[in-house]
């Protein structure tokens, strides 16, 4: 199996990063489910700071252009070349994190409104970002 770098899209990184990161602005918004979802974790999303929420937002593009640039690498070399191989290797890499997602929950005692918000958000996430790399 060899991996071509020249063949990852950085411009595909980029829009498919920023789709995710977007998606998470809207997904997380307390009028979509950022309340229900903070309430999951017994506090009030109102409570966060200007400040904490900027800084969380702005460390997040870390591992979210690592978790994209990953996701082109699989695709890279399992060489979906479609729109479909890539949601299907999107499907399989999202049960993955879903499964560590739901372990972890399991221990942590969460509440399964959290588990549908944070599992919703990574569906989209990795659907959205799949389409967009198999684009570019």
């Amino acid at each position: 199996m060899t991996l071509s770098l020249d063949s990852i899209s950085i411009s595909g990184i980029i829009i498919a990063h920023l789709f995710f990161f977007i998606t998470g602005g809207i997904w997380y918004s307390p009028g979509v489910f950022g309340s229900i979802w903070a309430k999951s974790l017994g506090f009030d999303i109102k409570s966060i700071s200007m400040k904490d929420g900027l800084r969380s937002m702005m460390l997040s593009n870390i591992p979210g252009i690592l978790n994209i640039t990953m996701i082109a690498v699989i695709l890279e070399l399992t060489k979906a070349r479609t729109i479909l191989d890539s949601l299907l290797i999107a499907a399989v890499l999202f049960v993955i994190v879903a499964a560590f997602v739901i372990n972890n929950s399991l221990y942590e005692n969460r509440k399964p409104v959290y588990l549908a918000v944070t599992l919703g958000y990574q569906l989209t996430g990795f659907m959205g970002a799949a389409v967009i790399l198999s684009i570019f």
